[in-house]
């Protein structure tokens, strides 16, 4: 299970506004670049997914606390 930090103490590195200059990479890396990217998505899916479950058993375990069921 992976402990979630709160926002306020996470640090974020600070980023180009305007974004990666695209037009300028060849097609290999624009290839690379995107399949990591998918890669990327797909295991924040999963960490998605994972939290909304933790959530679901909080929420049903305090249900039983305070119906006492």
């Amino acid at each position: 299970m992976n402990i979630v930090l709160p926002l306020k103490s996470m640090k974020f590195p600070k980023t180009n506004e305007a974004g990666p200059d695209f037009d300028a990479w060849n097609h290999e890396n624009l290839a690379q670049f995107a399949k990591q990217a998918n890669e990327r998505m797909k295991a924040q899916e999963e960490q998605i997914e994972a939290l909304k479950m933790d959530v679901r058993y909080a929420m049903d375990a305090y249900r039983k606390a305070i119906t006492g069921r």
